[in-house]
């Protein structure tokens, strides 16, 4: 079913690397490898569903080779004049995490002029993405592989060739429809941080900048979720819940506050409202609490 999608992707994996390192690449294969233990160092996941089939899963391609996603962090960054990479940090996982960006907005681009009943969804960032964790039963796994005419030599590094990992997963039966979540908070950052966080667990996420953005955007989006910021512009978090409160009784809360004072956790009991997170405790914990709710 995902042949002609994988060939697509292949062909714009190609052609991303080379406008992205100014290196044409001699030779560009595909073919299907069994690597059920492997992790993504960094990588892109694209939920898909097929609706006639009852089917839903998600694509994550990236790099599960370390040395080789340095290798051509290295690469982009000579290319692109900033300072060299020299290992696995912060600043290779950027570059990658642009490179694979750009390649799968193109992809899906692609992708959707396919006559095909698959539909994808937006993408994801993932890193250190365990195919062990991944839902659904045997995953397909992938290796692109773009060859060079010779041993190409960046940082001490030497690669006569490069691979993108490809894996998907099928989840047969009947679908459970994802969660949906708001995020009210207004920090744009906040906001971000928590948005990419459930995305990347598989919640659907809306987000609004203040009290009265969530009140409107609560009764479009119908959350079975809000994260609520207490403190914010125009109207505050509090007064926000009780407003939703009025059209929606049954209406679900999580709290954000900046502190664990005891009066906020007193208040958070009395609401009725799911708990509370406190900011900076972690995006793990975060997760812990939204999941939490819905067990």
């Amino acid at each position: 079913m995902f042949d002609d999608h994988i060939g697509i992707l292949a062909k714009c994996f190609n052609t991303v690397f080379e406008n992205m390192t100014n290196f044409h690449a001699s030779g560009l294969r595909v073919a299907q490898k069994e690597w059920p233990t492997a992790t993504f160092a960094v990588g892109q996941a694209m939920p898909f569903e097929i609706s006639e089939k009852k089917e839903n899963g998600e694509f994550v391609l990236g790099f599960a080779d370390k040395e080789m996603a340095v290798f051509i962090a290295s690469m982009i960054a000579g290319n692109m004049g900033l300072p060299p990479v020299t290992s696995f940090g912060e600043t290779a996982s950027d570059i990658l995490g642009e490179f694979l960006n750009i390649m799968a907005g193109g992809v899906l681009q692609e992708w959707d002029k396919i006559e095909s009943e698959v539909r994808f969804g937006s993408p994801v960032q993932v890193k250190n993405k365990s195919l062990a964790t991944a839902s659904g039963p045997s995953p397909g796994t992938f290796q692109i592989t773009l060859e060079f005419p010779s041993k190409q030599v960046v940082q001490d590094r030497s690669f006569d060739h490069v691979i993108l990992n490809v894996a998907y997963t099928r989840s047969e039966g009947e679908q459970k429809e994802a969660k949906r979540i708001l995020v009210a908070d207004d920090s744009a950052m906040m906001r971000n941080v928590f948005t990419n966080a459930l995305k990347g667990v598989g919640f659907v996420v809306e987000q609004a900048r203040d009290g009265l953005d969530a009140v409107e955007k609560h009764g479009e989006f119908h959350p079975d979720l809000t994260v609520m910021d207490l403190t914010m512009p125009r109207m505050g978090g509090l007064d926000a819940i009780l407003k939703i409160r009025e059209a929606d009784p049954n209406a679900r809360f999580l709290v954000v506050t900046a502190t664990s004072r005891r009066d906020e956790v007193v208040t958070a009991q009395s609401l009725s409202l799911e708990g509370y997170v406190v900011k900076g405790a972690g995006v793990e914990d975060f997760i812990s609490k939204v999941q939490g709710v819905f067990k």
